[in-house]
């Protein structure tokens, strides 16, 4: 609280050594922390404890959750291939689904364009464009035609 009443930052925000802390005035819109807050989307920390808190946090990783399904019956489809491939960086992933005909990803870029794929035996394969906005994408039932 020193370095604040002296004009600077605080002491954790100078040695954050990941610079992944800021310190603003809330109050000015035209200050670089209302900025960021609001170019980030930021949320408020546990609002609802009623402590009025002035602690904004952002999401730097999204997972995605799926089930793939057939068009035609609708049974969950075990052991499809799921591809996600970012747009731009043509960094890209796979993962396989489960009994239940479910796919997980985490750690997958927010606020980023991605290209999902699905392969599966005796299907046709699917491909979707997605743009991961928020910090969990649900895209429930995928259903996939039969060859």
């Amino acid at each position: 609280m020193e370095n604040i009443g002296k004009g600077l930052e605080p002491e954790c925000v100078k040695t954050c050594p990941a610079d992944a802390m800021f310190f603003g005035d809330l109050d000015d819109p035209e200050s670089r922390v209302s900025k960021l807050i609001k170019e980030w989307d930021a949320k408020l920390l546990h609002p609802e404890h009623g402590t009025k808190p002035s602690i904004y946090y952002t999401a730097h990783a999204a997972r995605l959750r799926g089930t793939i399904a057939s068009k035609k019956t609708g049974q969950a489809i075990r052991g499809a291939i799921i591809t996600v491939k970012c747009l731009g960086e043509g960094q890209s992933s796979s993962a396989s689904t489960d009994s239940d005909g479910v796919f997980f990803f985490w750690d997958l870029k927010i606020r980023t364009k991605y290209i999902v794929s699905v392969e599966a035996d005796g299907f046709s394969p699917s491909t979707r464009e997605l743009y991961l906005d928020a910090e969990y994408t649900d895209l429930e039932r995928i259903p996939v035609s039969e060859l």
